[in-house]
């Protein structure tokens, strides 16, 4: 019996050395990648992966269970936006997707965790790269750890890498069959004017957070304020149109300050404040029509800052409102300029 005993200690200690050991020298991660070229623009791309929802229109795991339930934060764009899925097909099992971080037409991050069949967690990235005019590279690549040490066994014989490029290989062609078969739309075209400013005085009032419902409410009611502020002060006003600084914008809310030019700041009412406009280098925009269509601008904004390696010198923009609302019912025809603070010379 002891000899049955120790003959069995031995192979069980050689057959657990026969698990645990090979492991510790196979590869302790992995990485997946693979490219595609797509005729567009990264204006029509961007929005299929950078927006969590699009991506069930390619999604190359849809097509092997198409009655996964997929759960999504209320914010689908962005980062901290999320979708969850559950699956019966093993293969996909239950996970959750978050975005961590992105940059608006150029690349997303994004944190990949499994909760079934077995916990796991990787990181992901899109990158689109603008080849010329009419086409862009879109490349998706994942990397993970590969844990101790089953995962090793299983990424031996079944090469993770392989198995996620196959996938990532049809669900971007499904991608490229999905963009080039819709309208392509591109960004408006940009030409700022380069001026150079000197330090300027507004009246204003802060919102931290405004409902990007009630901007257009918000902002008429703060320059009511400030007039009344000029009034109550006789402040001097100069003759140039209202203005309103924007820090951050997101798809619910906004953080804004709306002001009116001033010749000088004397003691404030509550609520509202004597802002500097410093001094420097700005690039001024002209945009044409009604104040909710303006975001594709800002979008081709965005775009001209970093092809022209532009680096904002300020944490915000303003608005300038030419026209007059009130005056011109046509919406087609109201002037707005927007003003980029800037540290380098074109």
């Amino acid at each position: 019996m002891k000899k049955f005993l120790k003959i069995s200690g031995t192979v069980l200690v050689v057959i657990t050395a026969i698990i645990l050991v090979p492991p510790i020298f196979m590869a302790s991660s992995y990485t997946a990648s693979s490219s595609i070229i797509i005729e567009s623009n990264s204006y029509n791309v961007y929005p299929y992966f950078a927006d969590l929802k699009n991506w069930e229109k390619w999604s190359p795991w849809k097509e092997k269970d198409p009655t996964t339930g997929y759960t999504y934060s209320e914010n689908t764009y962005g980062a901290g936006s999320t979708m969850s899925w559950d699956s019966k097909n093993e293969e996909l099992g239950t996970g959750k997707i978050t975005t961590v971080q992105f940059k608006k037409f150029r690349h997303i991050n994004y944190q990949l965790d499994f909760v079934k069949p077995f916990e796991s967690k990787s990181g992901g990235e899109f990158i689109v790269e603008k080849l010329n005019e009419k086409q862009v590279k879109v490349t998706w690549t994942n990397k993970g750890k590969l844990a101790y040490p089953m995962s090793r066994w299983f990424n031996t014989f079944m090469n993770l890498s392989t198995m996620l490029e196959k996938d990532f290989a049809h669900g971007l062609d499904n991608l490229k069959k999905l963009v080039e078969s819709n309208p392509q739309v591109s960004l408006p075209k940009v030409d700022p004017e380069q001026m150079e400013l000197k330090e300027q005085l507004i009246y204003s009032i802060m919102h931290q957070t405004v409902l990007n419902s009630e901007i257009g409410v918000k902002i008429g009611e703060s320059y009511t304020a400030i007039l009344k502020a000029i009034k109550e002060t006789e402040t001097v006003t100069l003759s140039e149109a209202p203005i309103c600084l924007f820090y951050s914008h997101n798809y619910k809310t906004s953080k804004m300050r709306p002001g009116i030019f001033v010749q000088g700041c004397g003691s404030m009412p509550n609520g509202v404040e004597c802002f500097p406009l410093r001094e420097g280098k700005v690039l001024r925009f002209a945009y044409l029509g009604g104040y909710n269509g303006m975001e594709p601008t800002y979008d081709a904004i965005d775009v001209y800052l970093e092809e022209n390696k532009l680096i904002k010198r300020e944490s915000y923009t303003w608005e300038s409102y030419v026209s007059d609302p009130g005056l011109e019912p046509d919406s087609t025809k109201w002037l707005t300029y927007i003003y980029v603070p800037i540290k380098k010379n074109l």
